[in-house]
């Protein structure tokens, strides 16, 4: 199945929330997988001042070169993030397919945090701009989805904590 909205327009020029929030609570260490890293090196930047290996892929926004390198590092990350990319993905499929991604970048008993912009809340998914879709859900909606991938989640402090077993 193909991602009928590509997220390639969704790509903001920021560090993520996601990052500081993991950065201020001390939970990254060595080396981070960022799933959905978005064309900007702002993450990246802010987490090699705190000596923090960012390896970065995004298949609509990175070149092909850069996301295979990514996957030198599979089974090598003690964390990954995924920021506010599920909720720009229509189809559940393809939202697995970024959590499995994640989940096989990690080492055992790795970290995956994964933040919602949850849009106005009504659960009503619709395209949000031209080529690009928002799902409009709650953090606490894509549960089901993400313990598909990591059965052991939970919601805390507006994020999904995920960890591989």
């Amino acid at each position: 199945m193909t991602q009928e909205f590509k997220s390639a327009g969704t790509s903001l020029r920021q560090i993520p929330a996601l990052h500081k929030k993991v950065m201020e609570n001390k939970l990254f260490s060595g080396t981070n997988f960022d799933n959905g890293a978005g064309k900007y090196m702002n993450a990246t930047n802010y987490l090699a001042c705190n000596e923090v290996l960012n390896i970065r892929f995004d298949p609509f926004n990175l070149p092909e070169e850069t996301n295979s390198k990514a996957a030198r590092y599979r089974g090598m990350c003690e964390t990954s993030t995924i920021a506010n990319v599920l909720n720009v993905i229509k189809e559940e499929s393809i939202q697995i397919e970024v959590l499995k991604r994640s989940y096989n970048m990690l080492k055992a008993c790795g970290w995956c945090f994964i933040s919602i912009y949850e849009g106005n809340k009504t659960g009503e998914g619709k395209q949000s701009k031209k080529g690009c879709w928002q799902n409009n859900k709650r953090t606490k909606e894509y549960m089901d989805t993400v313990k598909k991938v990591f059965p052991t989640c939970k919601v805390w402090n507006g994020i999904l904590w995920a960890v591989k077993e």
